[in-house]
């Protein structure tokens, strides 16, 4: 994984818990949280399209967690488990007018279940990054899809192979949040006129902060080791090493920046 050499067995503790405030009925999300030491802040970790119940997903809270970072994986299908199924995806989303209760909306209610856990006035500031549709669902909370008076706006987004466009969907863009995009100008998801469009969107609605990492030849789900069969490359998925790497190290680099601490990070 990217973020390897960052998870330390014995620095954090995994569990679960509900990903809707107040409510014990929702699927429970994936849960690290460091063990010795004040956590710096929430890092909401946004799923790729089968789901977040996946050695991937829970190892990148892992490594977040590792950081001194309360990372959360919130279940947008709400169904407790992987969905390989397309139209059992499509379903769950809801389609484009579903879009922010789909994800943005989601993440924030993680955010809210979080805090929640802590104590009515905990104010903790967080972060939110995604992998493939994970990566347009955190674009979509730097848009200010979900309505959020209550807990504030994200500091930081980092969007990894997202699926990204410009939305036309409302919202209050959290202008002071930063964003980076990590892209693979050879993912078929994504055409460089899309990209455009999204960094154009984002800049439009007021976001102040977008920065689009371009890597040559990188291809969709570029972080994923796995991702290097020749079904994968003729489906426009293929594992880049470098491109894992200096993407997480910016994304590391970036949240280190948001959050502030005088805790040394052991690589």
């Amino acid at each position: 994984m990217p973020w390897g050499a960052d998870v330390r067995e014995g620095a954090f503790e995994r569990g679960t818990m509900p990903s809707t405030p107040g409510t014990s009925s929702s699927t429970p999300m994936y849960v690290a949280t460091p063990r010795d030491a004040t956590p710096r802040g929430i890092v909401i970790v946004s799923h790729t399209a089968i789901g977040p119940w996946e050695t991937f997903i829970r190892s990148c809270c892992d490594a977040l967690a590792s950081r001194g970072f309360v990372a959360a994986a919130p279940d947008l299908y709400d169904v407790g488990e992987c969905v390989f199924d397309a139209e059992t995806r499509r379903e769950r989303r809801g389609g484009e007018a579903n879009r922010a209760n789909f994800g943005a909306r989601r993440v924030v209610d993680a955010v809210r279940a979080i805090r929640g856990s802590m104590g009515s006035s905990s104010s903790m500031k967080y972060a939110a990054v995604g992998f493939c549709l994970g990566g347009q669902v955190v674009v979509d909370v730097a848009r200010g899809l979900a309505p959020n008076d209550d807990v504030g706006d994200a500091v930081a987004v980092a969007s990894f192979h997202g699926v990204l466009d410009a939305c036309a969907l409302p919202g209050r863009a959290a202008v002071g949040c930063r964003v980076h995009v990590y892209h693979g100008d050879a993912d078929p998801f994504t055409s460089a006129d899309a990209l455009r469009a999204c960094e154009r969107d984002l800049k439009e609605r007021g976001v102040e902060r977008v920065d689009v990492f371009e890597f040559e030849g990188a291809r969709h789900a570029f972080t994923r080791p796995e991702k290097v069969t020749p079904t994968d490359i003729e489906a426009g998925y293929g594992y880049d090493e470098n491109a894992a790497r200096t993407s997480w190290s910016a994304c590391a680099s970036m949240l280190d920046d948001a959050f502030p601490s005088d805790v040394t990070i052991v690589n």
